[in-house]
């Protein structure tokens, strides 16, 4: 700064003296004026040196003020991150958390599917050892019938014993016996019936829980390369309650033949499985249809539908039935609407004896 001021002092006495000398010649007055240059001098460069000084420390200030924002901003924004850090963990252990509480469900609504397959073999197989006791209990009492009609025959024809009444007698015994088996069988087909019921009851339950669970983990939102488990429908093997015939091929030729794997599909399906997909691409009360034949094959509608998926899963590679909701049909999917639709149009079941 000193160095400064000597320089302008000498450029500004210079400057008087010349100037004087030049508008009056005199060097002694030429020497007063530079002297006088000097103080001038000093003052004015005092004067700007204090306002340079005065404009650096406001810049100084609004440069701190400025950094002491952007450190808070900066210490703001590092209390963020380790927030949504903390959130990011909390729903990752979270989603973790349904992931398993779902698996645990499929694993309890595998479990219930098959004793609810059980309970129908069993029912069935009860079932027809009624048939069989009440068709041997009819034949019993028509044999029990005409030995008593003998009897009295005989005893109107004499006062000796008949000979057929031990016959009878074991008979009559036999009925009585295959009477409390019968019972015995109705009370063991009602509480298979019972249980099924409940059952029926847990597996809607799991599957309503399970459904929550899904769209509970579909909206956490999950970092990319995470997998979130897939629908029961894709993934879950349910049993299947009945045998697959042998489908008819192509009743009529079609200029676009289907795929091969269309026509491996609609093969698989068993008569009842087609009737269904067939009333759901017609959408003609499709909910009755599935409730229909779901009763007459001891079953639930999920479980025909979550067959039908799997069919499509091993031959098509993806799922094309749609589940309702409440009161809402199921539905083809709308990128294989025109697949099915030729599918179902191209093969029907064949005739049963």
């Amino acid at each position: 700064m000193l160095k400064n001021y000597c320089l302008l002092s000498l450029i500004a006495f210079v400057s008087g003296f010349c100037l004087s000398l030049l508008i009056q010649p005199g060097i002694d007055r030429a020497l007063i004026t530079g002297l006088l240059t000097l103080p001038a001098t000093l003052t004015g460069f005092l004067l700007t040196e204090r306002q340079r000084v005065r404009q650096a420390g406001m810049r100084l200030t609004n440069t701190y003020h400025r950094v002491r924002a952007l450190s808070r901003k900066a210490a703001q924004l590092h209390q963020a991150i380790e927030t949504m850090t903390v959130e990011k963990q909390q729903l990752t252990t979270r989603l973790h958390g349904l992931q398993n509480q779902l698996k645990h469900l499929q694993d309890q609504v595998f479990q219930r599917s098959e004793q609810l397959e059980d309970l129908v073999w069993n029912l069935n197989t009860l079932q027809s050892q009624k048939r069989q006791l009440e068709g041997t209990i009819t034949t019993l009492q028509s044999d029990l019938q005409v030995l008593k009609r003998r009897q009295g025959e005989s005893q109107d024809s004499g006062p000796s014993p008949h000979p057929l009444q031990p016959a009878i007698t074991q008979l009559q015994a036999q009925v009585n016996s295959l009477r409390g088996e019968l019972e015995h069988l109705e009370a063991q087909i009602l509480q298979q019936r019972h249980q099924k019921e409940q059952l029926d009851r847990e597996l809607s339950g799991l599957r309503s829980q399970q459904l929550q669970i899904e769209e509970t983990s579909r909206s956490i939102p999950v970092k990319s390369g995470s997998t979130v488990s897939k629908p029961l429908s894709t993934r879950l093997k349910l049993p299947i309650t009945s045998t697959i015939p042998v489908r008819a091929k192509v009743v009529s030729p079609s200029p676009d033949p289907l795929p091969l794997e269309w026509r491996e599909f609609v093969q698989k399906l068993p008569n009842h499985e087609f009737e269904v997909l067939q009333a759901i691409v017609a959408q003609i009360n499709p909910n009755g249809v599935l409730k229909r034949v779901a009763e007459a094959h001891l079953t639930m509608p999920e479980v025909i539908i979550d067959t039908i998926n799997e069919r499509a899963i091993e031959t098509i590679g993806d799922v094309i039935v749609e589940p309702g909701l409440g009161s809402t049909p199921p539905t083809i999917i709308a990128e294989y609407i025109e697949q099915t639709r030729g599918a179902i149009g191209s093969y029907e079941p064949l005739a049963r004896p």
